[in-house]
């Protein structure tokens, strides 16, 4: 091969990966049996408005800055665990919605690879793992004062109350590689 030849060839693998020009979007499937649990016991106390299961993920790469370089993802597998119920969102006219956080260590890192192997930027201010369970809490709890942190606050604190029955562990099955879509959930 050519030096020329070679140069092109460093060139073409430098640039972005143009498949995901519009951003790059990551998401972490989990087992049906472990996610069953938790919709089972969310519909059992009375949660009518939760998402559909088949549509339960947790992101792992939100970036609108594209891959660096071709992506290519990984193999994964691991375990996630419920932590804790929070509200988040709200801001710039976007509901506010209710998310089971979970605790992984597999995830954390596959982020951190990522977004460093890719030079990719992380459109929000911190990596916090998470299911979105309600994507619009105001609707499941109609009256209540999101704006206030402690209303806010003692809403979170009573689904806590439901750690205690979650599943220990649900496995994570797969990844799910898109381009990003601006409509895309977190």
């Amino acid at each position: 091969m050519t030096e020329n030849a070679s140069i092109k060839i460093d060139k073409l693998i430098l640039e972005n990966d143009e498949r995901f020009g519009d951003g790059l979007y990551v998401e972490a499937k989990l087992d049906p049996t472990g996610l069953r649990k938790v919709w089972d016991l969310l519909k059992k106390v009375g949660f009518k408005k939760i998402i559909p299961i088949n549509h339960a993920h947790i992101t792992i790469i939100y970036s609108r800055r594209a891959p660096n370089k071709t992506f290519n993802p990984t193999p994964i597998n691991g375990k996630v665990e419920p932590s804790h119920f929070e509200i988040l969102g709200g801001n710039r006219g976007n509901p506010y919605v209710l998310v089971l956080v979970v605790k992984s260590t597999t995830l954390t890192k596959k982020h951190k690879e990522y977004m460093k192997e890719y030079q990719l930027r992380y459109d929000y201010r911190e990596y916090k793992p998470h299911l979105t369970v309600v994507y619009d809490i105001a609707r499941l709890l109609p009256g209540l004062k999101l704006k206030s942190p402690k209303a806010k606050k003692s809403a979170e604190n009573m689904f806590n109350l439901l750690i205690k029955d979650m599943p220990k562990q649900i496995n994570i099955l797969k990844e799910d590689v898109s381009v990003l879509k601006i409509k895309d959930k977190r």
